[in-house]
């Protein structure tokens, strides 16, 4: 999106908002919470240690929400390559990676 000019790049955010982050563009957050609630499994199987943690804790997965709408962007100890090439990987992928 950086080097792809102002119009191009317009047309990519709009595609972008109407398919990869279209469920946090709706009226509700219900299409969030069914993403948010697929973490604690997801974590289970990538970390049983931690996925279990985080079940026995019961707290909620929202927590990833920011991640998930800003796609790490928000966080101030990703620098712009790192962010850059996380939109990259997104931009490219299925719109649930």
């Amino acid at each position: 999106l950086l080097v792809l000019g102002e119009e191009a790049a317009y047309v990519h955010l709009h595609r972008l908002v109407q398919h990869h982050l279209r469920d946090f563009t709706r009226p509700t957050m219900d299409p969030v919470v069914q993403i948010v609630e697929l973490l604690p499994a997801l974590l289970t199987k990538l970390d049983p240690e931690l996925g279990n943690f985080i079940k026995r804790s019961t707290c909620p997965a929202f927590f990833a929400v920011p991640w998930l709408v800003t796609w790490h962007a928000h966080d101030e100890s990703s620098d712009l390559e790192t962010s850059a090439r996380l939109f990259d990987l997104f931009l490219a992928s299925q719109p649930l990676m």
